[in-house]
């Protein structure tokens, strides 16, 4: 199957961008494979590019102003659609991702699906796999028009191992056009600062049970004692206990840490996602039937936060040491 790995070279996610679609042809199971990158860069061509465990065969190269609108970016992907025609073209889990998997099928006669974990060759149908309901279902959907435009799931991966760009891959370039006609102008305002959750090694992530704005800070200064980042479950955050940029789950910050306390935190399947990746994880909730102790390497039933008032002491004595 030809496939075209569709990135934002210019990102600092880029990395990441590319261990996402990677583990989703990890895991899915579309027999061999011929890859090509379509890599959207802006002022030079990075110096860079991501070790995959496919090998591709080729680059696409498009030059895009910044900030450029999605609308922009179509063009160009059309071309590069003619002119390899791939069967599947990945996007990564972002926005854009899911946008222009959209459009892309709607120009070219295929068919798109968002937010899929894997795929499956199936009598000539690619069955792929997305959560629904919440992360409370998994659902099997079987797409029977080619291209296949799909965007991946968002997984919290660690960034691609980055090697230096070869001469001997094959490269082209291809030209964006200017604004459509029936767009007169853009404006670009900047947005809150990226949350750095996803690159924390270790992580403290509370819920409901820390109680109060007051509990919330109490918490966040816990983490910090011990050198944690900070995060909260969707009710924190829309208590307005917490800045936007703390929040965890299928709307926030998927993470993958080494070790993470989940401390008042029930363990719903919308915020679950959110930590799933994470190495070693410590649930700490009052009550012995929370869902979070099924994730949970270790489980302490108490209330969140003395344990972590405990903990901190824990780590002071320690360094002090």
């Amino acid at each position: 199957m030809k496939i075209s790995l569709v990135m934002d070279a210019a990102s600092p996610t880029f990395m990441q961008q590319a261990c996402e679609l990677d583990g989703f042809l990890q895991r899915s199971n579309i027999g061999a494979v011929e890859v090509r990158l379509c890599l959207f860069y802006h002022a030079s061509i990075p110096e860079k590019l991501p070790v995959l465990s496919a090998s591709f065969s080729g680059v696409c190269w498009i030059q895009t102003p910044e900030n450029a609108p999605t609308e922009t970016m179509i063009l160009p992907l059309l071309a590069h659609c003619q002119l390899e025609n791939p069967e599947l073209v990945l996007f990564p889990g972002l926005t854009w991702g899911a946008e222009l998997a959209v459009r892309l099928a709607c120009r070219t006669g295929g068919v798109s699906a968002a937010g899929v974990q894997r795929a499956e060759e199936d009598s000539g149908e690619l069955c792929v796999q997305k959560s629904t309901y919440g992360n409370h279902m998994l659902a099997t959907l079987a797409l029977a028009r080619r291209p296949y435009c799909l965007s991946v799931s968002r997984e919290g991966v660690k960034a691609a191992e980055p090697a230096l760009r070869s001469d001997s891959v094959q490269a082209f370039h291809l030209a964006i056009e200017t604004l459509p006609s029936w767009l007169k102008g853009t404006e670009s305002q900047r947005a809150e600062e990226a949350s750095s959750l996803e690159q924390a090694s270790m992580l403290l992530a509370v819920g409901q049970g820390v109680g109060s704005a007051a509990g919330a800070q109490r918490a966040a200064e816990a983490a910090d004692a011990m050198g944690m980042a900070f995060g909260a479950s969707r009710p924190v955050v829309m208590n307005a206990w917490c800045g936007m940029s703390q929040l965890l789950g299928m709307s926030g910050a998927l993470t993958a840490p080494d070790l993470c306390l989940a401390a008042g935190v029930s363990g719903a399947p919308a915020f679950s996602v959110g930590i799933r990746h994470a190495r070693f994880i410590v649930a700490i909730n009052s009550d012995p039937q929370a869902a979070i102790f099924s994730q949970a390497d270790v489980g302490i039933v108490d209330d969140m936060l003395p344990v972590l008032e405990a903990l901190v002491e824990c780590v002071q004595n320690e360094s002090a040491a």
